[in-house]
């Protein structure tokens, strides 16, 4: 570490044929590689998640050029997961990419669903918060619980098709021709 410490310059560049993950990581994590759009897209294509660990350490660097970064399906749990990023980066990220890149993969549904349940403040595009609640990969418990959070933010119909998606027996609350009947609580 110490050694790393002395070194008096920033690198613009490395040599993938010659320096491991490990060594890359060490690099910036001592602020040691410069966080630059180009850097972001090398480490991309030729390691895994330090392009995320660049990010981590660059924020206030990186977010005004968000949209020219690669971000892949992969990248957006591990954005969501780290505790590295303020919130605002993470909604940035989020309301940014692909509808897609999120429902596509399960993880990246799970982690968005974890933030909005331990975040109140974190929003999304309404689109995404739909889906979100229509996702199978999302327990119908932790749907409920979004919903219950974010209830204002829909519609009667958006409201009555969340309903129908939880199945039964959320289902039949929705509908108009019988009357709602609950279970005896003790």
């Amino acid at each position: 570490t110490k050694l790393i410490q002395s070194i008096p310059f920033v690198y613009t560049t490395l040599d993938a044929s010659r320096i491991t993950t490990t060594q890359v990581g060490i690099l910036i994590s001592h602020n040691k590689l410069k966080a630059t759009k180009e850097n972001y897209e090398w480490l991309r294509e030729n390691f895994e998640e330090v392009h995320i660990m660049l990010l981590e350490r660059n924020v206030t660097k990186f977010k005004d050029v968000m949209d020219e970064l690669t971000i892949e399906d992969l990248d957006i749990s591990l954005i969501l997961k780290s505790s590295q990023f303020p919130i605002a980066f993470k909604e940035q990220v989020v309301n940014g990419v692909d509808s897609n890149f999120i429902f596509d993969t399960p993880s990246n549904v799970q982690e968005l669903s974890k933030t909005l349940l331990h975040n109140i403040s974190f929003t999304i595009a309404d689109e995404l918060l739909i889906k979100l609640m229509q996702n199978k990969d999302v327990s119908p418990e932790e749907r409920i619980n979004i919903f219950v959070t974010r209830a204002t933010m829909l519609s009667l119909v958006d409201i009555s098709k969340f309903l129908e998606n939880l199945g039964q027996p959320w289902a039949s609350i929705t509908n108009k021709s019988i009357k709602a009947k609950l279970k005896i609580n003790e």
